[in-house]
């Protein structure tokens, strides 16, 4: 298979759910938004060595993290897809590649960090293999590596983090991006707590199924009632829904002490709505503030003991550098 480049590199951005995360996976709506912290993986191609099988290597500048939840792993499952989607294996005398991931996404912490570097290692190997891929066939490929990690993740991570911007995702439907009224003003807030997302979906599963209608309709409407307050910029009652979402994914344990304690320090410091973000059981929170109030709210996450990052929207989504 013939190299296009030596060199090749691609970034991704975080994602957070704003409503909707664990019912998304049983089929109900979630909303959630691209956010400006990225993962970046640069691959090289080495010398080809046709007396060895061909090596797939990864190395990590993430927060101290050599790896995390098998992530070496996923990330040659992401590179072998792509050699898969031409119809090719890893042959001998193929050149090893050599994968360097740098990422400012907190690991574990429910904000995509293994979608975002998964797609970016993609579109990298495909850009060393001379393949053009869509986004949405990425999209196809990263659900190869996110399985290994999530077990039977709804997908909306690599919707998000690939596309950009801010979409209303459904399991099993194309996701339709959404155009909030006015610019959010968000918070996140990590309690440095990691955990791994595939026990906290199947623990969710279960308690779902206690009473998973009436459960899957009070997180459907809750989830159209931001949608609603987005497209209208009414703030006051996307955080209102926020605020319930936290309480219902209290309600099925979901949520901890830890983040319990920054959602209401976000609170009292003047947020219209606080919530925990991804799978719970420990990562972030996010905090919806006024305009030009996200430093006071920062500020308490802060003093509740929290890692407060400011974050906007990122539009663009995966893209090559």
């Amino acid at each position: 298979m013939p190299l296009k480049a030596k060199v090749a590199e691609a970034e991704a951005p975080a994602k957070v759910i704003l409503l909707g995360e664990h019912f998304c996976v049983h089929g109900a709506p979630a909303v959630s938004m691209a956010v400006n912290l990225y993962a970046k993986v640069k691959v090289k191609a080495g010398r080809p060595e046709p007396s060895e099988e061909p090596r797939i290597e990864a190395s990590f500048k993430i927060h101290g993290v050599k790896d995390f939840l098998g992530l070496s792993r996923a990330i040659r499952l992401a590179a072998e897809a792509v050699l898969k989607k031409i119809g090719k294996k890893l042959p001998k005398g193929f050149p090893s590649l050599e994968i360097e991931v740098s990422s400012e996404i907190p690991v574990g912490a429910g904000l995509g960090s293994s979608a975002s570097i998964a797609s970016a290692t993609i579109a990298a190997v495909s850009k060393i293999a001379g393949l053009t891929l869509s986004k949405d066939q990425v999209l196809s490929l990263c659900s190869i590596p996110e399985k290994f990690i999530h077990g039977s993740p709804s997908g909306i991570d690599q919707a998000t983090v690939i596309l950009g911007g801010l979409i209303l995702f459904r399991r099993g439907e194309p996701p339709r991006r959404l155009t909030p009224a006015k610019p959010l003003s968000l918070v996140v807030g990590d309690t440095g707590v990691r955990r791994a997302t595939k026990t906290l979906v199947e623990k969710f599963g279960r308690l779902l199924r206690q009473k998973p209608r009436r459960y899957l309709q009070e997180a459907e409407n809750l989830t159209f009632e931001a949608v609603r307050a987005l497209r209208e910029g009414s703030f006051e009652r996307l955080g209102e829904a926020m605020n319930k979402s936290h309480s219902l994914l209290s309600r099925l344990d979901v949520s901890t002490p830890e983040l319990d304690r920054l959602v209401e320090a976000a609170l009292n410091g003047g947020a219209l709505g606080a919530k925990l973000t991804g799978a719970g059981g420990g990562g972030c929170m996010i905090a919806l503030a006024k305009p030009g109030e996200a430093l006071k709210v920062a500020e308490a996450v802060r003093k509740a003991g929290g890692n407060p990052y400011f974050v906007e929207m990122d539009d663009e989504g995966l893209r090559l550098l």
